[in-house]
């Protein structure tokens, strides 16, 4: 995905709560390959922001870890704090696991013969 510092994301956010949620963060850090980064907020910043993180990691046997992280700040995330941690969470799993799945197929569409032998990318999300 190219995109610069700067430009303008749509980000739909599905919930367990069901509440439908469009972001439109700004992209603040976009390192091809190794660090997507973005803020946001929900109607005015001081009622609720984030800055959202996603890095790869290369490790020691030659593999990634995939990283995401959000900092909350404002009114609501500090009201709801729980709530929002355990949305979050939720969230982040099953996007790492939706981004397993995808980065192991391609992998295996790539290169059929050593990725069977292979165990795949790990995720972690904190």
């Amino acid at each position: 995905m190219d995109v610069d510092v700067g430009a303008k994301l749509r980000v739909r956010v599905k919930s367990r709560l069901r509440l439908p949620l469009v972001l439109r963060p700004t992209v603040t850090v976009c390192e091809a390959n190794r660090e997507l980064r973005w803020r946001g907020h929900v109607v005015t910043p001081w009622l609720g922001a984030g800055d959202h993180t996603f890095t790869v990691e290369p490790t020691r046997d030659g593999r990634v870890r995939f990283v995401q992280r959000e900092v909350f700040t404002g009114l609501l995330p500090s009201l709801f704090r729980q709530l929002v941690a355990r949305e979050t969470r939720a969230g982040f799993q099953a996007m790492n696991d939706a981004l397993k799945v995808r980065a192991e197929t391609e992998a295996r569409a790539r290169d059929p013969e050593n990725a069977k032998s292979a165990r795949g990318p790990r995720t972690a999300s904190n």
